[in-house]
C-alpha cells in the first residue's frame, strides 16, 4: 500500500491487499489471518448486518472492509463474538498479533 492510499477515508478491500482470511467458532472466538503486515494499528472491527459488511477499523479512523463474504454459520457465530484476533502467518507461522474489540452493528 503506497501513502497516498492513506490519504481516502475508505481504503481497499483487505483481500485485494493481501492474502487473508477468517476462522469463526460457535463460542465467539473471531480469527482473521492475513499473509502481510497491516498498514496502521487497528482500533476495532465491526460488522454491520444491514450492509452485510465486515470492516477493520484504523487507530487513524480509516475504514477498511474485509472484502471476504461470510456464510450463514459464521455469521450467526459472530452473534457470540466480542473481540477479534488479528494473526499475521508467515511460512504458516505467526510472525505477531493483535486482539481488538468487536462491534456488531444491527438495525
Amino acid at each position: 500500500m503506497n501513502d497516498s492510499d492513506l490519504s481516502e477515508p475508505v481504503l481497499k478491500d483487505l483481500k485485494t491487499e493481501m492474502r487473508c482470511g477468517m476462522f469463526t467458532n460457535a463460542k465467539g472466538e473471531i480469527l482473521i489471518v492475513h499473509d502481510q503486515e497491516i498498514a496502521s494499528p487497528i482500533q476495532w472491527i465491526e460488522y454491520d448486518e444491514a450492509d452485510d459488511s465486515f470492516s477493520l477499523i484504523h487507530e487513524n479512523g480509516h475504514i477498511q472492509p474485509l472484502g471476504l463474504k461470510l456464510d450463514h454459520k459464521m455469521k450467526g457465530n459472530l452473534l457470540h463474538g466480542s473481540e477479534v484476533t488479528l494473526a499475521h502467518l508467515v511460512d504458516k507461522k505467526v510472525k505477531s498479533s493483535q486482539t481488538v474489540v468487536f462491534l456488531f452493528k444491527n438495525v
